[in-house]
């Protein structure tokens, strides 16, 4: 069954999807970009992904610590966590002390998120409206950070993340002791 934050996640990147098909360039772009998918280099290291998740998913059954209940958290994790820090892998081979912190912040991030943000679900206009709004400060964060000239805009967006954060952290309590 789905939260009201996974219906507001639905509906805003069933929004996304419409805007961006309806862009001419970027249905050009989409022929190569799926293309590219299915290059080895790409679509290899995805399957063995994907395959090692489904060893560990029957390896866990088979001892009593996964049910199908935990399908919908095991896929989340997988298009989440799993398949961003794939990315991580270039530099981590530039860098192999860099496993380990890939390592503790996916573990660290999902036990976290997974925890604190869903013990309580708000109001379904509530996440139709902090989705796009924190979706948009953290895209602006991620372009100020790369420019010495938006430091100020940074440390205003990280801010706005803290005072977000806090926020949820404060219903979650309330929600808690009430």
């Amino acid at each position: 069954e789905l939260d009201n934050r996974e219906i507001s996640l639905l509906i805003w990147g069933a929004v996304f999807v419409a805007w961006a098909l309806s862009v001419p360039t970027v249905r050009e772009g989409l022929g190569p970009v799926l293309r590219s998918l299915v290059t080895p280099a790409i679509s290899v290291p995805i399957v063995l992904m994907v395959g090692y998740v489904c060893g560990i998913v029957l390896v866990l059954r088979r001892v009593g610590w996964w049910d199908s209940s935990d399908a919908k958290d095991t896929a989340l994790w997988l298009i989440g966590f799993a398949f961003l820090s794939l990315f991580e892998t270039p530099q981590i081979s530039r860098n192999p002390a860099r496993l380990k912190t890939v390592v503790l912040e996916v573990i660290g991030l999902a036990v976290f998120i997974e925890f604190i943000m869903n013990l309580f679900v708000m109001r379904l206009w509530l996440e139709l409206l902090l989705i796009p709004t924190l979706t948009s400060v953290g895209l602006l964060l991620a372009v100020a950070e790369h420019k010495r000239e938006h430091a100020r805009t940074a440390r205003f967006l990280r801010t706005i993340q803290s005072i977000v954060g806090l926020g949820v952290l404060l219903f979650v309590v309330i929600q808690l002791t009430t």
